[in-house]
């Protein structure tokens, strides 16, 4: 069998929704000859760590470490003895700062985009296009979700503002997230109470009320205010990215979903167990290439009222020291770093087609929008996974502090991904000491 004969059995494979059957094939010279796809998770959540007991312990323990760039061995604090398996898969980077923040509660809004919010003066807040969005623009055609959004945000206090999710489309409008389990599931794997007659109907109906929807505008335009026409044009916006999804999903809708294993969750689920979940879906999603991009707004409310703190979030980031606000912070930082390990040994035990795993050949991007208290300069980060290729883990990367634009961790990124982009957001440069092959 040649190289192009296999590579044309697989593009018919997958353009037939078979995608999931492709590992038994993993003795043929189909299986030999390809090569898995790069995938990406961005997961935020909201108002930052406790510096001291998140930072890795020989640096001085504090975020702001240095003003000079640096790379380097580190050792595990107190916050992050639950990675202490994977030390080798992930890497810690510090003082990359969102230039343009101003507003420390929509910290966590541009976390992905890395916007100006201020720099429309006839809108109160102005968004860009997300990172995860500009990625999904070239790989998502090549899967039938072209990326997912999940919102795991359960209250007000989450440490996030507007929208349902984190990822913004090329006119700054937040996508619409995905809320529950059940969401995410019959979005992937499909629902088992719809034939496929009834799935295209159901997508010919959302179709016909965009469409009214998008008539009403029009007439509407022509009567109201500069500004109420600025509000109406990010409406329309938001009708058109949904008219998209739904051209794509009726192209899709004669295909058969993916097979799985995973029955639809139960909601009779604490936080913890929903998160593992949702970590549990993403890897199945992956492994059957539903999507390669995906984007999650994690819950932190949930998580302390399930530990027995009655603090949100937002209380919780007024910490002082001694105080009882302090150790609900530091015992969340100390969940979230299990949560995150629990993620990596899921997609580190799925293998993929060629032998390697889901995690050698996935990018994860484990962070927040705020450092500590309320403060938006030099976040913390974790990376996590292979990312395909080019990608040294097992390091701590230090950058000049206060002027190092988080954009540049993005920008990088995409261009990790095969895309020519000279800039995201704030950028002025790129990671290559992260990223080898970029």
């Amino acid at each position: 069998m040649s190289l192009s004969s296999s590579i044309n059995r697989r593009s018919l494979i997958k353009a037939a929704g078979l995608g999931a059957l492709l590992p038994i094939f993993e003795s043929s010279a189909l299986a030999k000859s390809l090569t898995p796809p790069k995938r990406v998770i961005f997961i935020a959540y909201g108002y930052g760590h406790y510096d001291q007991g998140w930072f890795p312990n020989n640096v001085q323990h504090k975020w702001h470490c240095s003003s000079q760039e640096k790379v380097k061995d580190f050792e595990l604090s107190s916050s992050l003895q639950g990675l202490a398996n994977y030390k080798n898969d992930v890497s810690f980077i510090s003082n990359l700062s969102p230039i343009h923040a101003r507003r420390p509660h929509a910290g966590c809004d541009t976390f992905l985009t890395c916007a100006n919010v201020d720099s429309n003066p006839l809108r109160s807040f102005t968004n860009t296009v997300s990172v995860d969005q500009v990625i999904a623009k070239k790989v998502g055609k090549y899967t039938r979700i072209s990326s997912m959004q999940i919102n795991g945000r359960t209250g007000n206090h989450d440490g996030w503002g507007g929208g349902t999710s984190m990822s913004c489309n090329e006119n700054g409008e937040f996508l619409n997230g995905l809320n529950s389990l059940s969401d995410i599931y019959k979005r992937s794997f499909g629902d088992p109470d719809l034939t496929v007659s009834e799935r295209r109907k159901q997508l010919s109906k959302h179709r016909s009320l965009l469409v009214l929807s998008n008539g009403g505008t029009k007439s509407l335009a022509r009567v109201i205010s500069k500004e109420d026409k600025e509000r109406l044009s990010q409406f329309t916006d938001s009708l058109r990215s949904i008219e998209k999804r739904i051209q794509k999903d009726m192209a899709w809708a004669g295909r058969p979903f993916p097979k799985t294993k995973f029955q639809i969750p139960s909601g009779a689920l604490n936080e913890e167990e929903k998160i593992k979940t949702s970590f549990d879906l993403m890897t199945e999603i992956f492994r059957t290439d539903l999507t390669r991009v995906i984007s999650y707004r994690m819950s932190s409310i949930g998580l302390l009222q399930q530990m027995g703190y009655q603090q949100n979030t937002h209380a919780m980031s007024h910490w002082a020291r001694h105080s009882q606000d302090l150790q609900c912070q530091i015992d969340r930082d100390k969940k979230l770093a299990e949560l995150l390990a629990y993620l990596i040994r899921q997609l580190k035990n799925t293998k993929e087609i060629d032998g390697s795993s889901l995690l050698d050949n996935t990018l994860i991007f484990f962070g927040t929008g705020i450092r500590v208290h309320h403060v938006v300069k030099n976040i913390p980060m974790i990376m996590a996974g292979g990312g395909g290729e080019g990608i040294q883990q097992g390091k701590h990367y230090t950058y000049k502090e206060n002027v190092t634009p988080l954009g540049n961790l993005w920008l990088s990124t995409i261009k990790h991904f095969g895309i020519n982009a000279q800039k995201f957001g704030d950028s002025n440069n790129e990671l290559h000491n992260i990223f080898k092959s970029v």
